[in-house]
């Protein structure tokens, strides 16, 4: 048996997963695609912090042109990130004058974008190492939620939904399934560089635990949701 979080539920509703899915969630995602490519290429060539792109992108989307006046010469071509975000834990961190310019000319020519849905990058994030290695696996975007028990729907009303009700699971087709961590998504954080972040996600898909484990199912395939 397993267990759903819904809004409401009046009678018994039957899920097929091929229309019904996250995917429906992250509509929006797909706005912010080159945005993520320019900040993970940067990121994986420097190893800076995740952080520094969406503080440099929200900046430039605010304020335009008046936030590049207020950037201070670069010294013999480097700038510390920390002069560019005022971030304390960017200190000591560093970008080629030449990297910034072209970092801000790429986010420029594909459109400025305020950036404030941080799940989306995550998701992007735990996508790009699922499909690069471990393929096999039940993607994220294209999978209806479940719980095993009552006691992590309940953490989940409470840490992330604030209400819903709780319905039982009945499977009628099931053609892949996974079994995964959900704190190991919520313990990630922007401060982390690209490759922190891969390395999350690797422990994710191979059924890694955190310290204190939640458990999510990625179901695909049909199933009903049945009034309690």
């Amino acid at each position: 048996m397993y267990y759903k979080v819904v809004n409401e539920i009046k009678s018994d509703v039957l899920i097929d997963t091929e229309n019904t899915n996250y995917s429906s969630t992250l509509s929006g995602m797909l706005n912010h695609n080159a945005f993520f490519q320019i900040m993970l290429h940067f990121s994986e060539k420097k190893k800076l912090p995740l952080d520094f792109f969406i503080l440099l992108n929200n900046n430039l989307a605010f304020m335009g042109n008046e936030y590049i006046k207020q950037i201070p010469l670069s010294k013999n071509g480097i700038f510390e990130i920390s002069v560019l975000t005022g971030k304390v834990h960017h200190k000591e961190k560093y970008i080629d004058e030449r990297e910034l310019i072209e970092i801000i000319e790429f986010t420029d020519k594909n459109g400025i974008k305020v950036f404030d849905q941080g799940f989306y990058l995550w998701e992007y994030i735990f996508e790009k190492i699922r499909r690069r290695e471990f393929q096999e696996k039940q993607s994220r975007i294209e999978a209806f939620y479940l719980f095993e028990n009552e006691a992590d729907c309940n953490y989940y009303i409470n840490t992330h939904k604030r209400g819903g009700v709780i319905c039982e699971v009945e499977i009628e087709e099931q053609k892949k399934i996974f079994r995964g961590d959900m704190n190991l998504m919520d313990e990630t954080t922007f401060e982390w560089t690209i490759e922190e972040a891969y390395n999350q996600a690797r422990k994710y898909w191979k059924g890694e635990l955190s310290k204190n484990p939640k458990m999510e199912i990625l179901f695909n395939g049909k199933c009903k949701l049945k009034k309690k």
